[in-house]
């Protein structure tokens, strides 16, 4: 038994209305499938250089570098330099006055000279006590003459003490003056004239070898296992942002320091090629080359999903279809996991 079609359905406007009703969805439901499918992030799987790298902060100082104090304070007679100036090794740098120093030596000397002369005359005045003399070591022909050997003894000590002061009256004479035991550029000079008190703690002159800078980079306690002598690095100064200085590393600090951050970190120092340009306390970074491998297939770490000491990521298959894949990873870049298991070149991978 057949159904009656409604004479509706028969109409040709009617039968027109449904075709367009027809193609209109058809069409948007094509052109929704076909945004979702443009709107997605995919990355293609191909070979790449990477890199992985540590980065840290740090400072120009210099390798060879000395700071030339007074030994005591004094009336400065003579300066022979200024900030800036280039001087030669041994060259003298400054001196204070030498009058009192002088006639303190002077001193000694006569009470040094004073004290041998009672010396000797207490040698004479025991003769008949004493058994042997050898360089002012005396020995007695018997301990019970307790007298003769303190004598002897306090004689000797006293003659010591003299002789003491005049080799500290000559130190001091010799100290007088300032000499620079590097060739290099005075980078400090607190006084610059004569004329004025040195003062033993605050007056200093400091000679720097500018062929000795280097860069002394801070690296992070959690970094420092990863850096090793003889390393290669990329220096960039803020000074010169546009410009990179390759370097090695070449030593590494034993001890401790710590950052701004209040972080631990321990210093890496890199040396620096002879520029002009550079200077003591500028600023800049270094990035170390930890690994570095070419040619290898890398997925972005964006599209690495981490779950249950698993990586897997989502790839599209040819038919639009999508499906979980685990990957085993190598080196790790700050955008990069290298891929070792899991993909092949050409795969492609929807990202988040």
């Amino acid at each position: 038994m057949k159904l009656p079609i409604p004479k509706l359905c028969k109409r040709r406007w009617f039968q027109f209305l449904a075709i367009l009703i027809l193609i209109l969805g058809g069409y948007f439901y094509y052109q929704s499938h076909r945004v979702s499918q443009e709107s997605l992030k995919t990355f293609t799987i191909k070979p790449r250089d990477l890199q992985q790298t540590v980065t840290a902060s740090g400072t120009v100082t210099a390798t060879n570098q000395v700071s030339l104090k007074f030994q005591a304070g004094g009336y400065i007679t003579w300066v022979g330099v200024k900030e800036g100036d280039q001087v030669e090794q041994w060259q003298a740098i400054a001196s204070v006055n030498q009058d009192d120093l002088a006639k303190r030596l002077k001193k000694s000397l006569l009470t040094q000279t004073s004290t041998r002369n009672n010396f000797e005359d207490t040698i004479v005045d025991y003769d008949y006590g004493i058994s042997s003399v050898n360089n002012y070591d005396i020995q007695t022909r018997g301990d019970e003459d307790l007298v003769i050997k303190r004598a002897l003894e306090n004689n000797q000590i006293s003659l010591d003490l003299a002789t003491l002061d005049v080799e500290i009256a000559d130190l001091a004479r010799q100290y007088a003056n300032l000499y620079t035991p590097i060739a290099g550029i005075v980078t400090k000079a607190t006084d610059e004239h004569a004329g004025v008190n040195a003062s033993a703690a605050t007056t200093e002159y400091v000679v720097t070898d500018p062929n000795s800078l280097r860069f002394s980079a801070e690296v992070e306690e959690l970094d420092i296992a990863s850096i090793q002598v003889g390393m290669p690095a990329t220096i960039s100064l803020d000074a010169f942002s546009d410009e990179e200085v390759k370097s090695t590393v070449s030593s590494i600090s034993f001890t401790p320091t710590q950052t701004l951050s209040g972080n631990t970190a321990y210093i890496a120092y890199l040396p620096l090629q002879s520029d002009s340009r550079f200077r003591l306390e500028m600023n800049g970074d270094v990035e170390f080359l930890i690994k570095e491998k070419k040619n290898v297939l890398a997925v972005p770490i964006e599209a690495v999903i981490e779950k249950d000491n698993k990586k897997t990521v989502t790839i599209l298959l040819p038919d639009n279809k999508r499906q979980e894949v685990e990957i085993t990873t190598g080196i790790e870049t700050d955008d990069y996991y290298e891929i070792t298991k899991g993909l092949s070149e050409g795969s492609t991978v929807i990202l988040p």
